[in-house]
């Protein structure tokens, strides 16, 4: 007899939830091609899903701590709102609905970043994202405190951030 699938639940155990800005990352594609690009001024680019807080619970979720891995930010309504989940929930191995916690907001963009990794450089544009413009009053006490009470058993819990996610907005 076999024992239970390591996706069929998320072992007792401790968690980790973090908190920060996802952005959708483009970086050029350097797959060969058969035909240029239609004009000079177009360039074919690989369109993901990145931010720290959000690929460490990707990584987390992926290497067997399922739904004991969450990410908590602020995501735009609307396409590009929704193409950011898209790409994120594509990133998890179990599609990432147990551990996405978001808050929409009609407000704001999504933040966007580039990529060039021959000339080491990376440029990213947050002005209007939707989790800069975040109003502190989104995540009040009694969110954070439901959200970091102990897991049973007395497992311990861990919140990550990063030392930019305090300094936007």
């Amino acid at each position: 007899r076999r024992g239970p699938r390591c996706e069929d639940a998320a072992p007792p155990g401790p968690r980790v939830t973090t908190f920060g800005e996802a952005m959708i990352r483009y970086i050029p594609d350097p797959g060969p091609h058969s035909a240029p690009p239609p004009s000079r001024f177009a360039s074919r680019w690989l369109r993901g899903a990145g931010g720290a807080e959000l690929n460490l619970t990707i990584a987390l979720a992926n290497l067997g701590w399922g739904g004991r891995a969450r990410w908590i930010s602020v995501v735009p309504n609307g396409a590009l709102g929704e193409d950011l989940l898209s790409l994120t929930s594509a990133a998890y191995f179990s599609g990432g609905a147990e551990n996405l916690e978001l808050v929409r907001r009609a407000d704001g963009d999504v933040g966007i970043y580039h990529v060039w990794p021959a000339e080491g450089r990376v440029a990213f544009q947050r002005r209007n994202s939707t989790f800069g413009l975040m109003d502190p009053d989104c995540f009040g006490e009694a969110f954070w405190r439901e959200v970091l009470a102990a897991p049973t058993g007395g497992a311990p819990h861990v919140l990550h951030l990063t030392g930019i996610t305090p300094l936007i907005g």
